[in-house]
């Protein structure tokens, strides 16, 4: 594929990117993407944190993580954490990258429904105990009431409009 920002290099790279909302893709030649600062000139690691180089010319820090000794190079290489401390060890790092990938740096729980309790069933325990007792009139008040519950709401309409 020819690269559409010059139209002249064989595209070995594809560039995504957000238009009015909308996801575009589109070849890139690996010279275009270093000119527009979307690729650092050399092939990046195997691990997420191969991304484009922003520039920083600060010397590199040192991090390592107290609990299992992965340092930041390793976790650059690997691209994997060693323990769960690595999350607060690194997180000066991880931040940016969960905010690209994920777009949230926080663990959201999706709501979970609670069950739905079911009335019919816990009149049909009390009935069973009802009956076990031979409480036998509280037995037929629990039993028009389970009725009730279990009658479809279709009848009744259906029999409103018959009678009408």
């Amino acid at each position: 594929m020819i690269c559409q920002q010059c139209g002249q290099r064989e595209a070995s790279l594809e560039w995504t990117r957000q238009v009015s909302g909308k996801k575009v893709s589109s070849p890139i030649c690996v010279d275009c993407a270093s000119a527009l600062g979307l690729y650092p000139g050399t092939l990046p690691g195997p691990g997420i944190f191969g991304y484009p180089v922003t520039g920083r010319t600060s010397k590199p820090r040192t991090l390592v993580c107290p609990a299992c000794g992965e340092s930041e190079a390793e976790l650059r290489d690997k691209g994997l954490l060693g323990c769960s401390v690595c999350y607060e060890s690194f997180a000066e790092l991880l931040v940016p990258v969960f905010s690209r990938t994920q777009g949230r740096t926080r663990h959201l729980e999706e709501e979970k429904e609670l069950p739905q309790t079911d009335p019919a069933a816990e009149l049909r325990e009390s009935l069973r105990q009802a009956v076990a007792d031979e409480a036998y009139e509280q037995a037929a008040r629990l039993r028009d009431r389970i009725r009730d519950l279990e009658k479809p709401v279709t009848d009744d309409k259906e029999k409103e409009l018959e009678e009408e």
